[in-house]
């Protein structure tokens, strides 16, 4: 009687090696119905009517928990709600259904990982913009030679260390006159007051919870320059930073608009962003471990994603010109959100890739481009020691 060899019969049936290996396996103890042939050593399975039964039926079998995927209805963690505000929610769950993004932003709601991340100083981000600003502060002290006060407005603050050393400098000069913090965050900002005030107990200091992508500073930013701590001088002037929050915007454009819209003349915005080039695209390695997994994706498990059961990876986007961090689904999720006391449910399909970090890539033609466009225009601009990472100086455009 005919028999077939193993490869024969997975390549009939479009079934793995192992997976008729272990049919057979099963035969062997009597586990299945397989008919098998035996000689010199090798084990075949005949070719005869009932084995074609069985095969249909293991075939049937393997094929229904083939196709078989867990699915998981979730269950928000009750925090969430309190620490995000409704308008924030609304966007997660929007960006979460029809874009596979929660935005980078919102990692900074929970400061404490970012900031143990940062004290390891093993980012090179981070390390660039210190050595830039303290570069670009000499020109900005040139530039602001007939002015006797300076406010530093930090946009996106962090905890403070990156902006260390250039308050220092400021206040040896008897050159500060406030520090205005300005975040997503509130528990951020209570990290950098608490930061600053403990490195400097008599500098002046005032924190504002607020968005760059939705909102204006014209209040903020003018009403801080007349706000002068030391008699007998005049108005102060701003000094705004924005480092290593540009390029994680879909729509910089509008961010440096909503920035744009409080500047005066004799304001200075200071800004980084990541240069495109062949190194930035090809650096895609990072810390793979339960801190890095948890740092950047501590929202989703809120949200009730498995995040250390899912696959992570950096990968670069060339449609887009950016890298993104993604969670690789490992299941089909249910996410049940309550907005507005209405149930809104999002299904994420198993093996979807959830980014919770893109950051573009900009080359100093298409930054200018950006900036003439919001009403800016660059005075100045320095790179880091590795070509990588740009710091500009901008003034308002009329």
């Amino acid at each position: 009687m005919y028999s077939l060899t193993q490869a024969e019969v997975a390549k009939k049936l479009d079934m793995s090696r192992a997976t008729i290996s272990r049919w057979v396996d099963l035969a062997q103890e009597g586990k299945n119905n397989l008919q098998l042939e035996t000689s010199n050593n090798k084990v075949r399975i005949l070719d005869n009517p009932h084995n074609d039964i069985e095969l249909k039926r293991l075939t049937k079998e393997a094929q229904k928990y083939k196709n078989y995927t867990p699915l998981k209805n979730t269950s928000i963690d009750p925090e969430f709600y309190n620490l995000f505000s409704d308008e924030e929610i609304v966007e997660i769950h929007n960006d979460l259904k029809y874009k596979l993004q929660v935005k980078h932003k919102y990692v900074y709601k929970q400061p404490q990982f970012w900031d143990n991340f940062y004290k390891l100083g093993i980012s090179p981000v981070s390390k660039a913009n210190i050595e830039l600003l303290e570069a670009t502060l000499q020109d900005v002290l040139y530039l602001f030679h007939q002015k006797d006060k300076i406010n530093l407005i930090d946009l996106g603050t962090g905890n403070g260390y990156p902006i260390k050393p250039s308050v220092e400098k400021l206040l040896k000069n008897k050159l500060l006159n406030s520090y205005i913090g300005i975040d997503i965050s509130s528990k951020m900002l209570d990290l950098v007051d608490k930061n600053l005030q403990s490195w400097f107990p008599s500098i002046h200091t005032k924190t504002y919870n607020r968005d760059v992508e939705t909102s204006r500073f014209g209040k903020i930013f003018l009403d801080h320059k007349s706000i002068v701590y030391e008699k007998n001088t005049g108005d102060a002037s701003n000094l705004i930073l924005y480092m290593d929050g540009l390029c994680n915007l879909d729509d910089r454009v509008q961010g440096l608009k909503n920035i744009r819209s409080g500047m005066s003349d004799d304001d200075l915005l200071a800004i980084t962003f990541t240069l495109d080039t062949d190194s930035n695209k090809g650096q895609l390695n990072y810390i793979k471990d339960e801190e890095s997994t948890m740092r950047d994706g501590w929202h989703l498990q809120m949200l009730g994603v498995d995040i250390f059961d899912c696959q992570t990876s950096v990968e670069y986007d060339e449609k887009n010109n950016r890298k993104d961090k993604l969670y690789k689904l490992d299941k089909d999720y249910v996410v049940n959100f309550n907005i507005s006391n209405r149930d809104q449910s999002i299904k994420l399909n198993s093996g979807s890739k959830i980014s919770t970090w893109r950051h573009y890539l900009l080359s100093v033609d298409q930054f200018q481009k950006e900036i003439a466009q919001s009403g800016l225009e660059m005075i100045n601009m320095k790179m880091d020691r590795s070509y990588s990472y740009v710091m500009a100086l901008c003034r308002v455009k009329y």
